[in-house]
């Protein structure tokens, strides 16, 4: 295997230590390499996947629960809407790692704050470079990356972030920005490579509208969430 499992007969797929699914093994001959057999969608155990839930209960009850553990999110809005403290608010429940290469450190902090999330559990990096060594440094279950635009090749990056989810059973935020036709600037292949695709705009003042352009359990739809959390967290 490629994670350096030594691999023995089996008769179940299951998930390694490293994260990695591994399916059926065939025991080989002595001195050669073992093979792996696809298994069947019946082999797999019917148990619904595991999810993170956001701060947003009318979000979580269209995602079936919250996000599937493993998936990289890509967010889109126009400038000003509120991309940053949402998204903040919306991967924070959790042990979380914000990068931040557009913002400073105090920016990015104060926005943290403003959220209502507890910023002993929210981490900071301020580059692309090497984050993923940093969200496993401090056991982080979601990242944001904000934004794919400080990236020269954010398709790649978001490549990238969805394999790494996939290994760490983890989630990944991925902010872009909205054109003025109200799609996600960049490559289309963004929003093919994401699991979920979120559209942010502004609907009345402090208050906003989150399209669920795409997931791949669960129908679309919208709902509507304040600015502003209702419960500050008191450490904030």
């Amino acid at each position: 295997m490629a994670c350096g499992l030594t691999v023995k007969a089996r008769k179940s797929p299951r998930f390694c230590d490293c994260g990695l699914w591994h399916g059926f093994v065939v025991a080989s001959e002595e001195g050669e390499p073992a093979s792996e057999l696809a298994p069947s969608a019946a082999d797999v155990p019917p148990e619904p996947p595991p999810r993170h839930p956001t701060r947003c209960s009318e979000l979580d009850a269209l995602l079936g629960g919250g996000i599937v553990v493993g998936s990289a999110v890509l967010i889109h809005g126009r400038p000003g809407v509120g991309k940053s403290r949402t998204t903040y608010r919306l991967a924070s429940p959790r042990r979380c790692l914000v990068v931040h290469p557009e913002l400073s450190r105090e920016i990015a902090a104060a926005i943290v704050r403003a959220t209502g999330a507890d910023p002993r559990r929210v981490y900071l990096w301020p580059k692309l470079d090497d984050w993923q060594s940093r969200a496993r440094e401090r056991r982080a279950r979601s990242v944001v990356l904000d934004s794919l635009s400080a990236s020269p090749d954010p398709v790649s990056e978001l490549q990238s972030a969805r394999l790494w989810a996939q290994q760490s059973r983890a989630v990944v935020w991925c902010i872009a920005h909205t054109t003025k036709s109200g799609k996600h600037a960049g490559a289309s292949a963004l929003a093919f490579w994401a699991d979920y695709e979120l559209r942010l705009r502004r609907e009345r003042a402090g208050e906003v509208a989150l399209d669920v352009l795409k997931q791949r359990l669960g129908p679309e739809g919208t709902v509507s969430l304040p600015l502003a959390p209702e419960s500050p967290h008191p450490h904030s």
